[in-house]
């Protein structure tokens, strides 16, 4: 919000530089000039300072917000939320780091939204620093941070990330957190891709083919390439396998075998 104040040159508000304006009564004849003045000043003033307590409202719980009507001005607002969230402590360094400590990469995420709220963590607890007066123990100081949240980031990592997480790590010098994260969402989207591959179904092609037809007549093996002992009848004028030719009860009376002996 603070940023967000200062790019519309509206923390003067805030800081106490823009105050409200006044008007003072004189027996001069120009205060109907001054007092119309101090009115269109007035208004001007009042729509920036209501402007900004909207904000903090949309901005902010109902449970929070609620408690703005108690205040008028911006400033008074602004003062409250840093007496009463703004508290520096111990309990609170303590609460940040057992959060990180137990921050863990859930499957259901990706790794830019994972890399957000633990980047999110680490500027919350870069508040409880301390101020560095010797530049080379800052740059020792901030050395060693940057290997530390790259170890955090890499603990986080679920064991699939193992090999990669590897080669980061025998690389020296060691790569920074976010040319880490560059390498990782590389990896992430060559396994996206290989889950998409696999999971493609394979659609099966079916043959026609054309039936045979009514006339074609139907081939019975001969007799002479079946060995002897497994040769079975078969009836080529009604097409049964139950008897021969010779026996078939179709055929006409006077072509059956035997006939003629009855």
């Amino acid at each position: 919000m603070q940023h967000f104040l200062r790019a519309r040159k509206l923390w003067k508000y805030i800081n106490g530089d823009a105050q409200p304006p006044h008007f003072f009564e004189t027996d001069n004849d120009d205060d109907d000039d001054l007092h119309v003045q101090y009115q269109s000043q007035l208004k001007d003033w009042d729509s920036v300072n209501s402007k900004i307590i909207t904000w903090f409202s949309n901005t902010s719980v109902s449970s929070i917000h609620s408690l703005f009507t108690l205040f008028e001005i911006a400033k008074e607002v602004w003062d409250y939320l840093a007496e009463r969230y703004s508290s520096v402590d111990g309990v609170n360094e303590y609460q940040l780091g057992l959060e990180l400590h137990h921050l863990r990469f859930n499957p259901s995420q990706t790794l830019t939204d994972f890399y957000n709220k633990i980047s999110n963590l680490w500027n919350h607890l870069a508040q409880f620093k301390s101020t560095w007066t010797c530049p080379t123990d800052a740059a020792a100081f901030y050395a060693y941070r940057d290997r530390s949240r790259l170890r955090h980031f890499f603990m986080a990592l679920p064991p699939n990330y193992e090999y990669i997480r590897a080669s980061l790590l025998h690389r020296h010098p060691l790569p920074t957190v976010g040319q880490a994260l560059a390498e990782l969402k590389s990896e992430e989207t060559c396994k996206k891709t290989m889950v998409y591959q696999h999971s493609q179904p394979v659609l099966a092609t079916l043959v026609w083919t054309p039936l045979s037809s009514p006339s074609q007549t139907v081939r019975v093996p001969s007799s002479k390439n079946i060995p002897f002992g497994s040769q079975k009848k078969y009836c080529s004028f009604c097409r049964r396998d139950t008897h021969s030719y010779e026996d078939c009860r179709s055929r006409p009376k006077s072509k059956r075998k035997g006939y003629h002996n009855r």
